[in-house]
């Protein structure tokens, strides 16, 4: 009888063919994670620019109701939804926008979201500052009667070259 010491090629080729296929699936499953965690990064951006757009409005709301302004109150007889109704782009970086005489700027869908230095989301057109997905966000303030508006964010971005949107709303009543 002769023993057989080591592996012939079929074998060799058949081994190594498995530790291949076995290695590819890790890594595959790997660079899913990867790709997964990045989607909800980049969402969570999108849900925080919606929010903020949606909490600016209220707080523009909120000025009016209160009147809290430096130079003194419009009269408080006058309509709490003026200066809301509209398509805007709703800048935290803005202060005078949030004040009960002052205007949203018009909603430009050719301007991006950037992030300021000191943490707040402005709109700019410069491909330098605006955040790595290209988002935008319009905001629009609808009359719901006299008594409340509904506040629709909506924030678009592209994520792999796929184009994304958010969309969060609010209802939010005036006067007590």
């Amino acid at each position: 009888m002769t023993s057989k010491n080591g592996f012939t090629l079929i074998e060799t080729l058949v081994a190594t063919s498995i530790i291949v296929l076995v290695l590819s699936a890790f890594v595959n499953l790997a660079l899913g994670g990867l790709r997964g965690v990045d989607t909800a990064e980049t969402r969570y951006k999108a849900a925080k620019i919606a929010e903020e757009g949606i909490e600016l409005v209220v707080n523009k709301k909120d000025n009016h109701v209160l009147c809290v302004q430096e130079n003194g109150c419009p009269p408080l007889g006058g309509n709490w939804q003026n200066r809301l109704i509209g398509t805007w782009e709703v800048d935290a970086t803005r202060d005078n926008e949030l004040l009960a005489t002052g205007n949203f700027q018009t909603f430009n869908p050719g301007n991006f979201v950037c992030l300021e230095n000191s943490g707040l989301f402005s709109y700019c057109s410069s491909p330098v500052k605006k955040i790595p997905g290209d988002f935008t966000r319009k905001v629009v303030v609808q009359s719901l009667g006299s008594e409340k508006i509904k506040i629709t964010s909506t924030v678009n971005w592209k994520d792999r070259n796929d184009n994304k949107e958010l969309i969060l709303e609010e209802v939010v009543f005036g006067l007590p």
